[in-house]
């Protein structure tokens, strides 16, 4: 296995043996519980370089979630749940405004070819209020 990074794009096989991992360290009742709760492993692992990515860049620019959620007119939390790798709540517009403020369009049309199945099931909401 390469060498991974919290921003680098996991593969299938990259992402079945962690999530496998993970269930091992856990334990099968914790695994049922999250999957109870609606939370998806393999989802949350394909989305967190995104998160990870999006802060980081950020970061960079010296944004405060405020600033990037008023520069975006849209509300902070919905940046704090694609930060936050809340996948189940992550809205695909927001995403796309996010991602061409901070400047990752490139990195992030080769996260979407590997994950376009997940990018085709976040959430898209029609309008937004500040």
């Amino acid at each position: 296995m390469r060498k991974l990074t919290t921003t680098s794009i996991l593969n299938d096989d990259e992402v079945a043996i962690l999530a496998s991992g993970i269930h091992q360290l856990v334990g099968e009742r914790v695994t049922l519980a999250a999957e109870a709760y609606g939370l998806d492993v393999e989802a949350m692992l394909r989305f967190m370089p995104v998160a990870e990515r999006c802060r980081v860049a950020r970061s960079r620019k010296d944004l405060s979630l405020k600033d990037a959620a008023r520069a975006l007119r849209v509300p902070q939390y919905r940046l704090k749940d694609i930060e936050g790798n809340r996948v189940g709540a992550v809205d695909q517009s927001v995403l796309i405004l996010y991602i061409e403020l901070l400047d990752i369009k490139r990195w992030f049309s080769r996260w979407k070819a590997q994950n376009s199945s997940l990018y085709e099931s976040l959430r898209p909401v029609a309008r937004h209020a500040r």
